[in-house]
């Protein structure tokens, strides 16, 4: 978790209590794509740009114990959602552009980003670790399972179930 990160938003937004467990703020973030890692967060309150911590600077110690599925799957959502947005915006995407991409991921979350379409990837995983406690090993396990999801569905549906499958299905 990034501290720093967390003050500056909570300067600028509202967190409104949904559950016990969970808070929400209202804030819109638009990513740098020239620059890894920048991000510019824009609220009614005002905005900042913040330059995120390497994912390796983002690790809890050991494992928390304390994530909870939900807490795993809002990971999962993220990571689909940052595939989702990067098929949107840009052509010739495959499953196994995907696949190879998560499968680096999966070994070594905190690896050089080498192309465009990891660089996006690994910017919503920058954003959630910064707001989220989570281990590495915690960040490998929701790789994995993202990874063993585009795998399936592109065995089942072809060149592009997976990407198929989450744009009908990740808001």
């Amino acid at each position: 978790m990034d501290n720093e990160f967390l003050e500056k938003l909570e300067a600028i937004s509202i967190f409104e209590k949904i559950s016990d467990n969970e808070e929400q703020a209202g804030y819109s973030a638009s990513f740098n794509r020239e620059t890894d890692g920048l991000i510019k967060i824009t609220t009614d309150k005002g905005e900042f740009v913040y330059q995120f911590k390497p994912v390796q600077e983002l690790y809890v110690g050991e494992e928390s114990g304390k994530n909870t599925e939900e807490e795993l799957l809002s990971l999962l959502y993220q990571i689909e959602r940052a595939i989702k947005e990067y098929d949107i915006n840009n052509e010739g995407l495959t499953d196994s552009s995907v696949i190879m991409v998560l499968e680096k991921l999966s070994m070594k979350p905190e690896a050089p980003v080498h192309d465009e379409f990891m660089k996006w990837v690994t910017d919503y995983i920058r954003m959630f670790m910064s707001m989220n406690n989570l281990s590495r090993n915690e960040l490998r396990q929701g790789i994995n399972r993202i990874l063993r999801s585009a795998r399936r569905y592109n065995k089942l549906s072809g060149i592009r179930g997976y990407l198929n499958f989450i744009r009908e299905n990740v808001p």
